[in-house]
């Protein structure tokens, strides 16, 4: 009886190492610029040679913050192979973005044994800035930078968390961001073909600020993009940034005779 009992349990045991499953799932937690989501299964789950999608294994939706759906890019899925699934977007998800991927219900595997459930997701986190102008070092005592981000900013949210660090100021310097017709003549004059095409990319990627205080002459400038700014949809960065900048030093003229 206990040769018996050991050999049922022995055979327990590897019936569940072998249990349809979700071996791996790719990308999980906060990512950037993601494209393709991919999940591979423990055990084949469409015919060899066959890469339609004729089972579609998860329910993806993305939302805000708040559950409330967005608007994401045109996707579609396919098996690169029996175990090996792949959701493809037509371009990578912009920033503020929340998806969640949800398996079907009694999911089974090619010979029909139930895969165990799985769930995961992932954010595109808050904004981050990919170009500032002026791009070089140098700037004025008093002056406006445009800054261009991977998504849509709460701009309160900026102005609360975002600020400058002034050499020989011995506190956080707060900033403003610029609107109206100041902006829009700024933006017409940086980037103006650009502009032209797409008025509402502009309106949603770029911020143009400037520093409450003047800056002192030859002082070191740094401007911080810190974790508690957010998306318009309520997602926090999660990665800080920093840009440094050198303030000119006044302007002088000599005379000679």
């Amino acid at each position: 009886m206990k040769i018996v009992s050991l050999v049922g349990a022995f055979a327990l045991i590897c019936s569940n190492a072998f249990a349809a499953e979700v071996v791996s799932v790719s990308p999980e937690g906060s990512v950037k610029n993601i494209q393709q989501v991919t999940v591979r299964f423990s055990t084949d789950m469409t015919p060899l040679g066959d890469p339609r999608d004729t089972i579609f294994p998860f329910k993806a939706l993305c939302s805000d913050l708040k559950g409330g759906s967005i608007e994401v890019p045109e996707s579609q899925s396919r098996w690169a192979d029996s175990k090996n699934w792949s959701f493809d977007y037509a371009k990578p998800l912009p920033a503020g973005v929340r998806c969640q991927f949800e398996m079907k219900d009694e999911l089974k595997d090619l010979k029909g044994e139930k895969v165990a459930n799985r769930n995961f997701s992932f954010s595109t986190s808050g904004p981050v800035i990919l170009s500032y102008k002026p791009s070089y070092s140098s700037i004025e005592p008093e002056q406006y930078f445009v800054i261009q981000l991977d998504g849509a900013v709460d701009e309160a949210s900026v102005e609360k968390h975002a600020y400058f660090e002034v050499e020989g100021i011995n506190e956080k310097v707060g900033l403003t961001i610029i609107k109206g017709n100041d902006r829009e003549e700024i933006l017409k004059s940086e980037y103006e073909e650009l502009y032209k095409k797409d008025p509402k990319a502009m309106a949603e990627k770029f911020l143009i600020i400037s520093a409450k205080k003047r800056f002192p002459e030859l002082a070191k400038v740094v401007l911080h993009w810190t974790n508690g700014i957010l998306s318009k949809t309520g997602i926090p960065v999660s990665d800080t940034q920093a840009k440094e900048f050198k303030v000119l030093a006044p302007f002088t003229a000599t005379f000679s005779c």
